[in-house]
């Protein structure tokens, strides 16, 4: 056990290393300030975009920015009277070099200029920022240990101010990557009243204490829109100027199609598009036909966030139920609008779980029909009515909504496909998969499967027999897969403790007793016998309605780095969801490989198949 955690150590000091922050800014911090920044409206980048991080910054730009950072931004306008002689009225800055003089964040020279073009220092840009946190050394001199500049760059210091900061002396004059930084940095400091400058703007911050991006840019967003008509013209900004995402990713202008839904920030100049929509019969519209807030599809209740989508669902608009629709679906999964399914419509893959009779109510009345419910490629379930099915539970089929709003189902069949996956689950063979490409595994016998991910995968080979469905996009890409029980994540793995079997000319009983995770659970069989052995198995199926009980593989560990797990000399990956139980004069004890480091025990691994053919580790006993 002491060469198992030193591998263990030697591996978490590895990582530690890899992690181990850097003095100079990256990419991504980079990135990160310049979307927080955008997001309150601190420092905009030019007409296309650029934030011109590299040029010097003038004292206008940093009043200005000191303004932006403040509750007090809504409150400019225009002055009445010139603020200084060099910043007449009409200055652009003018408004906001009015607002910092009479917040006290700045003030001219004895002369009775600003000069507004002239490049400010870190010394008076670090006293701006501390001004607009509250502290001043008239105000706040308890704070201030010494004489300017130093007394403000030790607070400075003290309140994390110049982190990551290219410059440090008072006298170095500040480009606008360094105005971004010193501002950032100001998000998460204290404000003379307790609380973070961040907070007091009404934002949150994260549990760790650090800037909450997501809630910036949702604070940031305006929105939605449907992508259809002159919706271009709602946006603040040329969209051939701003940066457009889709999942995650930066694309064009062309990659947005009619009926997509559109988000977008002026300050920040992007634009979100979410092209996600479910086609299908209305079954349901809740809690009223008059003002719904619920609209039930395919089995499915979407909330109704838009005030027009609730119109159209509702009896003064142009949907009731039984009517074919598509609801767009916006950045939260809620409809924010509806659409014919002429205009939008959608297909799903996926496996058979049940087909039970099911009800539906509405503005039309109540009736009642067989209910089809699939687990999609997406991981999510999916019901739909049907009639006169010709498929069972366990059938791999493809649901499409025609035109005229009914159902389509067809056995998902073709595109069988075979090769290892890579050690980085990009590929399969010579094709790759698809960035957004979706994968379930089932076992078509219990009716079970769950999504799972390029990476689950990689270096496991897959046969054209563990091939149920696959799909590829216009580029070749494997956009769809459905496999036919390769991981076996879909089943349940612990000890049997405990097996009772009566048997007689008649029937056969077996009763099992399993340690799952620390929980005995109780399972019986009519009519069946499987393993009679008390050691660690796989229950297939689910704890409801299991399948059978069949023994693991074991074999002795020699030692454990990382995920991986050299026993009997072959090397084995842990399960993500591995038990590790110590075993004391026959009772089991969940336990962990660091309080086992201090014990003189023997360590078991119990695996359901290699791990080249997807198979896991699933328990550890130490003894």
């Amino acid at each position: 056990m002491k060469k198992l955690l030193s591998l263990l150590l030697s591996s978490a000091l590895m990582i530690g290393i890899i992690l181990m922050p850097v003095s100079a800014l990256s990419a991504t911090q980079e990135n990160e300030m310049i979307q927080a920044i955008n997001a309150l409206g601190i420092m905009l980048g030019d007409e296309s975009g650029d934030m011109q991080l590299g040029r010097s910054v003038s004292r206008a730009e940093f009043a200005t920015m000191a303004v932006k950072s403040t509750s007090f931004a809504d409150l400019v306008s225009t002055p009445s009277v010139a603020p200084y002689p060099d910043v007449p009225r009409n200055h652009w800055s003018a408004p906001y070099v009015a607002q910092s003089i009479k917040l006290g964040f700045v003030s001219g020279y004895t002369d009775g200029t600003f000069r507004p073009n002239n490049q400010i220092t870190l010394a008076e840009g670090t006293s701006i920022i501390l001004k607009v946190l509250g502290y001043t050394p008239q105000a706040t001199p308890q704070y201030f240990v010494g004489t300017y500049p130093q007394a403000q760059m030790a607070l400075a210091e003290q309140f994390s101010l110049l982190d990551d900061m290219s410059i440090t002396k008072p006298s170095d004059m500040m480009t606008r990557r360094d105005a971004m930084i010193l501002f950032y940095n100001a998000l998460t400091a204290p404000t003379v009243h307790g609380q973070p400058l961040l907070v007091s703007l009404g934002y949150p911050l994260t549990q760790s204490g650090e800037v909450d991006l997501l809630a910036l840019i949702n604070g940031a967003m305006d929105g939605p829109i449907i992508a259809v008509g002159n919706w271009q013209s709602k946006i603040g900004f040329p969209i051939h100027t701003g940066t457009i995402y889709q999942d995650g990713k930066k694309v064009s202008q062309s990659s947005i199609q009619e009926y997509d839904v559109i988000y977008w920030s002026d300050s920040m100049r992007s634009i979100w598009v979410y092209d996600e929509r479910v086609s299908g019969t209305i079954q349901g519209l809740m809690p009223t036909a008059a003002s719904p807030t619920t609209v039930q599809l395919a089995g499915q209740n979407y909330p109704i966030t838009e005030a027009s989508a609730t119109y159209a669902l509702s009896t003064l608009g142009s949907y009731e139920l039984g009517d074919a629709v598509s609801l767009l679906l916006g950045r939260d999964g809620t409809v924010v609008g509806v659409a014919d399914t002429t205009a939008a419509t959608s297909s799903r893959v996926g496996l058979i779980t049940s087909i039970n009779q099911g009800g539906y109510t509405g503005t039309g009345g109540s009736y009642t029909a067989d209910t089809m419910t699939i687990l999609a490629t997406d991981g999510k379930n999916y019901s739909y009515p049907v009639t006169n099915s010709q498929y069972d539970p366990g059938d791999v089929v493809r649901v499409s909504t025609q035109s005229s709003g009914g159902i389509s189902i067809t056995r998902a069949v073709g595109g069988a496909i075979s090769g290892t996956v890579s050690s980085d689950g990009k590929t399969l063979g010579k094709l790759s998969f698809a960035d957004d490409v979706e994968i379930l595994d089932v076992s078509q016998k219990h009716h079970l499967g769950l999504r799972i991910y390029p990476s689950r995968l990689a270096g496991v080979n897959i046969s054209k027999e563990n091939v149920e469905y696959a799909e590829r996009n216009e580029n070749g890409d494997i956009l769809r897969l459905v496999l036919n029980d390769v991981t076996g994540d879909v089943h349940q793995y612990g000890i049997v403790t405990d097996v009772q079997v009566i048997a007689s000319d008649l029937y056969v009983s077996s009763a099992y007793t399993v340690l799952i995770d620390g929980s005995i659970i109780p399972i019986q069989f009519q009519g069946a016998r499987y393993t009679t052995e008390k050691s660690p198995a796989k229950v297939a199926g689910s704890l409801q309605s299991p399948g059978d009980i069949s023994t693991l593989r074991q074999a002795e560990i020699d030692y454990i780095e990382g995920q991986i797990v050299t026993a009997d000399s072959n090397k084995h990956i842990l399960s993500d969801d591995v038990q590790i139980y110590h075993k004391i004069k026959g009772d089991y004890f969940l336990s962990n490989l660091k309080k086992l480091d201090t014990e003189d025990v023997t360590l078991t691994a119990w695996y359901d198949k290699n791990s080249a053919d997807g198979g896991r580790i699933r328990i550890i006993i130490a003894e």
